[in-house]
């Protein structure tokens, strides 16, 4: 009955008639997924939908689902697969993969403390062992000074020990980028919060949602951390996230990678399916033959970035579009 509800609702005054493409979303769901997925459906639901059909949602029963969306965390890498009808070779992550071209945490810092925060100056901490961490902070001193923000300090480090933790803070400067695995982070401000440095704030990618159930102080965390919007609001298609996320739920509530990974989904089928007349009606068979089609195309762009198609390793964390038989999934 949920479900019924939920398709109904997002077909609600889309003028298009025939057959509806589902979109299955597997639960849990994050919040922030969901609100990225409907997003894009109302959009795609005023135009043309999917392929010349409605676009509808179903978030429990899956019979009718034409693909099915999800993922292990709603990570900054996610994949589209079309796969076989059986269950089992979707377990074993077989078939094609799209790996997400992940925001650059270290521009996002950049653009999101020119946008948002007025500070004098800005120090960054990042771990000199983890090359993603060491380009994170690279690029955010590469665009902090296009963009003329005022950069104290770089601090590297290969183990976060009390004494790595001490020079991360004392910097001097009103705001910290971390640009480091969570974990370190947590290590981080444990120090802060133990030692009383209420003079600085942290700013944390998104992974750090999670920093105050990981610290014994989380009120400390809460008052003094603020968490990174990872996707980058520079092209078209961002800006227009952007501005469609705000107007949808809020001006004050902040739009999220996660969000913006569900939107490019949604998105991407749309892309994937534009020549076809009433996808809705199409085989699971028609559905993996264009999907394998659009994979040998050029990248295609969505608000978290330029897309490829690769045979990665299944073994990462990812966030997923399936395709499917009709009612296989129980």
């Amino acid at each position: 009955m949920l479900a019924a509800l939920l398709l109904t609702a997002s077909l609600s005054g889309c003028g298009m008639e025939g057959t509806p493409f589902v979109i299955g979303v597997p639960a849990p769901v994050d919040d922030a997924l969901k609100k990225g997925i409907e997003l894009a459906v109302a959009e795609l639901n005023e135009n043309d939908g999917i392929g010349g059909s409605p676009v509808a949602v179903a978030y429990e029963d899956m019979t009718g689902a034409k693909v099915l969306l999800g993922g292990e965390n709603g990570s900054a890498v996610y994949r589209v697969l079309p796969l076989s009808t059986d269950a089992a070779d979707i377990a074993d992550g077989n078939g094609l993969r799209l790996p997400c071209a992940t925001a650059d945490e270290g521009i996002a810092a950049a653009n999101y403390i020119y946008r948002h925060r007025s500070v004098e100056s800005v120090s960054v901490v990042c771990r000199a062992d983890d090359p993603q961490s060491v380009h994170w902070a690279d690029s955010f001193l590469a665009r902090a000074a296009e963009l003329e923000i005022a950069v104290r300090q770089r601090v590297d480090y290969t183990v976060m020990d009390e004494a790595a933790a001490a020079d991360g803070c004392a910097t001097g400067a009103e705001l910290l980028f971390l640009a480091m695995p969570v974990g370190d982070a947590a290590k981080l401000l444990e120090f802060a919060a133990e030692h009383n440095r209420y003079d600085v704030s942290f700013l944390v990618t998104e992974d750090g949602m999670i920093l105050p159930q990981m610290l014994s102080d989380p009120d400390f965390c809460m008052k003094h951390t603020e968490v990174l919007t990872s996707y980058l609001p520079e092209s078209g298609r961002s800006e227009a996230f952007d501005t469609g996320y705000r107007l949808t739920y809020g001006e004050e509530e902040e739009p999220t990678l996660t969000a913006a990974l569900g939107y490019d989904a949604v998105y991407l089928l749309s892309a994937a399916f534009s020549e076809q007349e009433q996808a809705g009606n199409m085989t699971a068979e028609q559905i993996a033959e264009i999907l394998t089609e659009f994979a040998e195309e050029s990248p295609w762009a969505g608000a978290t970035g330029g897309m490829v198609f690769d045979h990665g390793n299944p073994t990462r964390d990812l966030f997923a579009v399936h395709w499917t038989e009709d009612g296989w999934l129980s």
